[in-house]
């Protein structure tokens, strides 16, 4: 498929006094180069005036109408209402081509009343348009400016979908040209490049049967002889692996065990720099340290804390002595008592006092 340049045009559309804002367009030259070279001459304006002294461009022109979930209809240079139109050619002139389908939002297609009746007006597609298919040609799409779109489309409308307020085409003209690798979908040129890429698709696939059938031949066997070989000798490498990891380990507990049998090894003092801590020998890590003059002192006066005061053993005889009289009083009743009892008991009650 050759690239062709394809004339890229721009379109600033305004409600009444607001700032404009800018859509552009790609026209599809290489499909139907006689209705892009019409819409192009009526962007910039190059025609001047026709015989009828109607100027042949869209700048200050009026959307005509606004149909949400259809299109957006404008493109009347004649007289501004959607009731007249001309083209560069004349009044009118004939379809080129139905090459592609109303497929998707933003396509440029020509607003006609009937066959070959082609002139100035053209619809801005809103969403996928296929009962236009076969009827009105399709010759550009949308480039930037698909939100100005969609603001367009949520504009209030009146009566017969005409905008509420007057939105105008204040500015138009051409941009540079642009280059299309890829074909349009729906296209000759994209139903024949997927002709060819479905071809070659088949033509591999057919390639890889052949090279499977081929692989399957009687030189299978010698094939799975090397694949025993192959594993034997995976398994010889696996089971060498292993062996070392056993020899290893062996060797690493027989060293520690060494290690731990041998005497410390003392290093003189100051060899350790930074610091760092040196390994204390196994003995040396339970044996008990003798205490501190400090320590001692704390014990001694641990101990004096606990000598027992006098009136601490004053407390503890008048503890006894009240024993000893509960014990009397379960044991004699008090009809029973005799005055030297009596007095001994008051006697000794009163020493422990």
């Amino acid at each position: 498929m050759t690239i062709q340049s394809n004339p890229r045009v721009y379109l600033d559309v305004a409600v009444e006094q607001d700032k404009p804002k800018t859509m552009v367009f790609q026209l599809f030259a290489d499909l139907v180069p006689k209705t892009v070279e019409n819409f192009r001459a009526l962007c910039t304006g190059e025609k001047g005036y026709d015989a009828n002294g109607v100027r042949l461009c869209y700048k200050n022109t009026k959307i005509l109408k606004i149909i949400p979930g259809f299109a957006i209809h404008c493109g009347d240079i004649e007289n501004n209402d959607g009731t007249g139109g001309v083209s560069i050619y004349g009044a009118q002139f004939e379809d080129e081509k139905f090459a592609l389908k109303h497929v998707r939002a933003g396509l440029l297609s020509m607003v006609s009343s009937g066959p070959n009746s082609n002139q100035s007006q053209f619809y801005i597609l809103l969403n996928p348009a296929p009962q236009l298919d076969g009827k009105q040609v399709v010759f550009g799409c949308i480039e930037e400016g698909l939100q100005v779109l969609r603001w367009l489309e949520k504009l209030e409308i009146a009566d017969q979908d005409r905008p509420l307020r007057p939105v105008t085409i204040v500015s138009c003209g051409e941009l540079g040209k642009s280059k299309r690798s890829e074909p349009l979908p729906n296209s000759k040129q994209s139903m024949e490049q997927q002709k060819t890429t479905q071809g070659e698709k088949g033509e591999s696939r057919e390639r890889r049967r052949r090279r499977k059938r081929s692989s399957s031949s009687p030189s299978d066997s010698a094939s799975d002889n090397g694949k025993l070989d192959s594993y034997s000798e995976e398994s010889e490498r696996h089971r060498k692996r292993t062996s070392r990891r056993g020899a290893s380990r062996d060797k690493n507990r027989k060293s520690r065990h060494e290690r731990g049998n041998s005497s410390p090894s003392v290093s003189p003092p100051g060899s350790h720099r930074n610091g760092s801590r040196r390994s204390s020998p196994p003995y040396a890590r339970h044996k008990e340290t003798r205490p501190s003059p400090k320590n001692l002192m704390y014990k001694e006066e641990e101990e004096a804390a606990f000598v027992m005061s006098p009136k601490l053993k004053w407390n503890q005889e008048w503890m006894l002595c009240h024993a000893l009289q509960q014990v009397i009083i379960s044991a004699i009743s008090i009809d029973s008592y005799s005055i030297p009892l009596r007095i001994h008991w008051v006697t000794c009650f009163t020493k422990c006092n």
